[in-house]
């Protein structure tokens, strides 16, 4: 297969706003060891990559392409590839930004492959949201019909993926939004308690009220983090687990083991376990990362996940994807 002597990328040489997403042309990349290159399809945006582009809340190393989610065909090999990547479609979530390009290499242990039938731009509306809310819902705990369960942001992104599978293991699942029209999905969404919470600090008291009872939640999924965590921590029951996946809203508050305790603090409940957990670090071998992707395609099929509202913008549109990201639910594609 030839290869084109350049590429087109995004690149980012100043923290800022969506304008500072620059369309170039650059020499095309050959892979190395251990390596392959990737003809791209479509691209996909996630809220990581506006805080990359920010430079929040830790800065890249400038300058870079942004983006860690893409699917795409294998068209070139570096020495020491399985010659079966040869062709293959592949997608790829992580670990590393350089995704806003009509080309990339990246290694092919960190690829997974994709199903022939299933169109590009379908696979990468789910990639790295479904896998994320895979290893969530499936590694870091299991949940079942005994189970209250708190999920943050639960209309869009990983969160409405989790809201689902947690809703399919019949856990009693507590959505939240911060808008009306994303209270208005989650219920279509068969999400039987899902609350507008505008303001952090309203979330302890409109849980206990949805639940009738100040019992708590057994687990609480947070991707928002910031003026969130505190309130989040106070839904759960004493032994209750709270699991931060995300910082959308900024850096959680620095929190001691003895807050934990419930001896300290009269507003949380005793006993409880709080963590970081991160698909880098669960999704740790391409094996796990092929079973994930394998799950939120099989989950698609049988309508446990459902495709979110999807707007698809040329490459050298990347400030205009971002742009809309900021005012819309849903996910935002690139396509070279």
């Amino acid at each position: 297969m030839s290869v084109p002597s350049h590429m087109r990328a995004v690149v980012v040489e100043a923290f800022g706003g969506p304008e500072v997403l620059t369309p170039v042309d650059r020499p095309m990349p050959r892979p190395r060891l251990g390596h392959v290159l990737i003809e791209q399809a479509a691209i996909g945006i996630n809220f990581v990559d506006l805080n990359h582009r920010a430079g929040t809340p830790y800065p890249m190393t400038l300058p870079f392409v942004p983006g860690i989610e893409a699917i795409g065909h294998v068209i070139a090999l570096g020495d020491g590839v399985d010659p079966g990547w040869e062709g293959a479609t592949v997608g790829y979530a992580g670990p590393m930004p350089g995704a806003y390009a009509s080309h990339t290499v990246i290694a092919a242990d960190d690829l997974v492959r994709i199903p022939d039938d299933l169109p590009a731009e379908r696979a990468a509306s789910v990639l790295m949201q479904g896998m994320t809310a895979w290893y969530l819902s499936h590694l870091v705990t299991e949940c079942g019909p005994s189970d209250r369960v708190l999920v943050l942001a639960a209309a869009t992104g990983v969160g409405r993926h989790l809201a689902r599978w947690l809703t399919a293991k019949s856990a009693t699942v507590i959505g939240t939004s911060r808008r009306a029209a994303g209270v208005a999905r989650m219920r279509e969404d068969g999400i039987a308690h899902a609350l507008l919470v505008e303001h952090a600090d309203d979330l302890t008291d409109l849980v206990a009220g949805e639940l009738g009872t100040r019992n708590g939640v057994h687990v609480a999924f947070d991707s928002l983090g910031g003026p969130f965590c505190r309130p989040a921590l106070g839904t759960l029951a004493a032994k209750g687990h709270y699991i931060s996946y995300g910082l959308a809203a900024g850096p959680s508050p620095d929190l001691s083991v003895a807050a934990l305790s419930g001896f300290f603090d009269t507003d949380l409940a005793g006993s409880l376990r709080m963590q970081w957990a991160s698909l880098g670090d669960y999704l740790d071998t391409p094996e796990l990362r092929q079973q994930a992707a394998d799950a939120v395609f099989k989950a698609l099929a049988e309508g446990i996940l459902l495709q979110p509202p999807t707007e698809t913008f040329p490459l050298d549109q990347a400030a205009a994807a971002h742009a809309w990201l900021d005012t819309h639910d849903g996910k935002a594609l690139l396509t070279p």
